[in-house]
């Protein structure tokens, strides 16, 4: 099996849970030429072309234009497989459920976001508190 390998590092910015954000590096090293990734997924390198062509996937390329797999395209191309073959979802429906699972993962983070505003805001007010010394005594004596 042929593979070629590249390095790729990708940062992104994540909630931590805790009202806070955490940086997420991931590495990518391992990239395969179409026609490997053909045979590790039991398919035609047309077909994983048509993928491309409607967006579902989208494969590296080099400086001469070769297509250049990763292991999480390689993923997405299992997806796709899944919903196709299994599930007897066509190429259409398939593009509505990518983008649905992009919908939903953007309205995810965006909650998360907002939760971690609401909780500092909360901690921000308990800070600002100052416990009445008074306890129900009224002013006129």
């Amino acid at each position: 099996m042929m593979r070629v390998t590249q390095r790729t590092v990708r940062t992104r910015k994540t909630s931590d849970g805790k009202g806070g954000t955490r940086e997420q590096t991931e590495v990518k090293l391992a990239v395969y030429h179409i026609s490997v990734v053909a045979e590790m997924v039991e398919t035609h390198p047309q077909t994983l072309r048509m993928y491309e062509r409607m967006g579902l996937v989208a494969p590296r390329r080099t400086s001469n234009n070769i297509r250049l797999y990763s292991d999480d395209d390689i993923e997405q191309v299992r997806r796709i497989q899944h919903l196709t073959q299994d599930l007897g979802v066509n190429l259409a429906g398939v593009e509505v459920v990518f983008k649905l699972l992009r919908e939903m993962e953007r309205i995810r983070q965006e909650a998360e976001q907002e939760l971690a505003r609401y909780r500092a805001e909360m901690e921000r007010q308990e800070v600002v508190r100052i416990p009445s010394k008074s306890n129900g005594q009224g002013n006129g004596g």
